[in-house]
């Protein structure tokens, strides 16, 4: 799932790429619904059709534009609901919900630029670590751990050093903290270190990095 907006029409653009799989050992028609709300409001609809063949996927994409929306930004993080339904002839409703902020993020020069304005970033790295629990993380804990931050005027935290929680990009999302995220490779004594490079499969990443 992809966003963007576009300023001069004040239009929200998603993209996105759904994965219909069948397990069945006959064919099975569907429709799948996507859908863009505000508060209730239906904002946008658009409704997929087609059929999965015997125990094999069916890739369907999908872009559409939404007028009229306001962008995220981490001084006003606007967002809205995005729903997507897929039902089948028999009446069975697979539902899926999140989120999501309309941005425009580009690079000029040397100058990041949000919604094209330009933004000065004020970054911490960040752990999942707490004094009892250790890595175990309550949702209250990652939710306060963003609140302090933006309390003390920082707009972005690095996840050091692993992949962030899912409930964490939803609470930055809503708090309006824009996200580094780590990369999925983790190293113990440096690039340099050959057992690493001998054993982890993601070593070819490291010229990369």
């Amino acid at each position: 799932l992809q966003v963007d907006w576009t300023g001069d029409r004040r239009q929200g653009e998603i993209s996105l790429g759904v994965d219909v799989v069948n397990s069945e050992r006959e064919s099975r028609a569907y429709s799948l619904q996507l859908s863009i709300s505000d508060d209730g409001r239906l904002l946008h609809r658009t409704t997929l059709s087609g059929e999965v063949e015997a125990s094999s996927t069916d890739r369907r994409q999908a872009t559409f534009s939404v007028p009229d929306v306001e962008p995220w930004s981490a001084e006003i993080p606007r967002l809205y609901d995005f729903d997507m339904a897929l039902e089948l002839p028999d009446g069975q409703v697979a539902r899926y919900h999140r989120r999501v902020g309309f941005r425009h993020v580009e690079v000029k020069g040397r100058q990041l630029l949000v919604n094209g304005a330009p933004i000065r970033l004020i970054g911490v790295n960040r752990h999942d670590a707490r004094m009892r629990s250790g890595r175990s993380m309550r949702t209250e804990d990652l939710r306060h751990d963003v609140l302090a931050l933006r309390q003390a005027n920082v707009n972005i935290i690095r996840t050091a050093h692993y992949p962030a929680d899912p409930r964490l990009l939803e609470i930055c999302d809503e708090l309006g903290m824009y996200v580094q995220d780590q990369m999925p490779i983790c190293f113990a004594a440096g690039f340099a270190d050959h057992h690493w490079t001998r054993t982890n499969d993601a070593a070819h990443l490291v010229p990369f990095v």
